[in-house]
């Protein structure tokens, strides 16, 4: 799909399109966090550049909502308005700003709603007096701390220097401080209206973003030691499922409904012990400083499909018990790692991962590994291994080579599409090595 979308964004050289005909242009492989003018999102702008050289009918389909997951915090509140700015000065005639069409309000998206109308109507309105005028109107009390929970959410992608992508499924940006943050200021707003039924309403819907987060990044944390006070983890699933079907919050990602499954794993992991079983060091970085290699465990992984391309299993020959693990049958990039500011731990990295396979044959494809730059549109290093370079079902390093890595690319593993070569690909962990150079 990120592919398609890449060869027909480019302006075609020798044909022109009627002035009847409409261009559309989407910006789904765009960078969220930051403006379209951005370098993050340089090849999209230069490509609405060349498009408006031959086009009098420029329409921009735009994203404004983590898809794959609508009920957690998507924070581009800071792009909204510079963005409609800079469509209005390319000329473009008409935007769809495409949100969260499936649940009734949940991760703050009417409020997103109202000032994207507004800035469509009047982009010279400022956007956080806008953000001003909807949460007292509409929040009474509670304004003043919600507005301090948008601001923790917001500085986590800023100050990162995250891509954001509008489909994410994994939120491992976020760290125990910021979401302690986010909970406090959460928690003073439900109490500023405790004694208003109808505000008190508004805000607990508010309140299933962040419950859903902090259920979904548990482990995580637990994995690094820290974890956020306060919370009352016997009961913070029960109390999101409940209010999630009260409200008709229901939809997860894009036209995908809580399954009972995605029901019973929320509730297992809210009602998981903060101590797990701690990683082992791999053995490439036993002798290496601890600022020279950084590791990613499966809790870290994007997963493409969960359910179907990927799961998440106990694994005792794993390094933390603990693997995700996809069929053979499929060629998605189910495992993705997308690249964060702060894992950059030097110029240039050597990737790594973990891989076992359970092979059926001798020969073929086995897997695919390698990494994508969502901003050049390309991929700077991948590798194919067949199968009969396993040497057996147990797990093994494999080295994707030296990349200088930058935000606003991921690290993705696929199967080969073909059970009849693989039964399962599983993947332990994806890990980074710093590489020095010395005169």
């Amino acid at each position: 799909e990120t592919l398609a979308y890449t060869y027909t964004l480019k302006a075609p050289k020798s044909i022109k399109p009627r002035d009847n005909v409409l261009i559309r242009m989407c910006s789904i492989e765009c960078d969220f966090a930051h403006p379209l003018t951005s370098k993050s999102n340089a090849l999209f702008y230069e490509d609405m550049q060349e498009w408006k050289k031959i086009s009098k009918r420029l329409y921009i389909w735009d994203y404004t909502v983590n898809f794959t997951d609508l009920l957690i915090p998507h924070s581009n509140f800071q792009v909204l308005g510079d963005n409609l700015r800079t469509l209005e000065k390319n000329n473009v005639i008409g935007v769809f700003e495409q949100g969260d069409g499936y649940n009734q309000d949940a991760a703050f998206a009417a409020l997103k709603t109202w000032v994207i109308c507004k800035l469509m109507w009047d982009p010279r309105l400022k956007e956080r007096l806008l953000i001003k005028e909807f949460l007292e109107g509409y929040y009474g009390k509670a304004a003043p701390y919600l507005a301090e929970y948008l601001d923790v959410m917001e500085r986590v992608v800023v100050d990162q220097k995250m891509y954001l992508s509008c489909s994410i499924s994994k939120p491992t940006y976020y760290n125990a401080v910021c979401l302690t943050k986010a909970n406090e200021a959460m928690q003073k707003a439900l109490a500023a209206v405790s004694d208003n039924p109808e505000l008190l309403r508004r805000v607990r819907i508010q309140y299933l973003a962040l419950q859903h987060l902090l259920i979904l990044t548990k482990h995580q944390f637990a994995m690094r030691d820290t974890s956020v006070p306060g919370i009352d983890w016997q009961n913070i699933a029960a109390d999101f499922l409940n209010l999630s079907d009260e409200t008709g919050n229901v939809f997860i990602g894009e036209n995908s409904k809580m399954s009972n499954t995605y029901r019973d794993s929320l509730a297992n992991l809210a009602a998981a012990s903060l101590t797990v079983r701690k990683s082992t060091p791999p053995s490439s970085c036993v002798k290496l400083a601890e600022g020279d290699w950084v590791d990613f465990q499966e809790d870290s992984f994007m997963l493409i499909g969960e359910g179907s391309w990927v799961n998440v299993a106990p694994d005792t020959a794993a390094s933390n018990g603990a693997a995700a693990v996809m069929p053979g049958n499929i060629d998605q990039w189910a495992i993705q790692l997308p690249v964060q500011s702060n894992d950059i731990i030097a110029q240039t990295v050597e990737i790594h991962a973990s891989i076992k396979v359970k092979a059926k044959a001798t020969s073929g494809l086995a897997f695919t590994f390698g990494v994508y730059d969502q901003t050049a549109r390309k991929s700077p290093a991948n590798m194919n291994v067949t199968v009969d370079k396993i040497p057996d079902s147990e797990y093994h390093e494999y080295n994707l080579g030296k990349v200088q890595l930058k935000p606003g690319m991921f690290i993705y593993l696929a199967p080969p599409n073909n059970g009849d070569l693989v039964d399962t690909v599983s993947v332990d962990r994806i890990f980074f090595t710093a590489v020095k150079y010395t005169r």
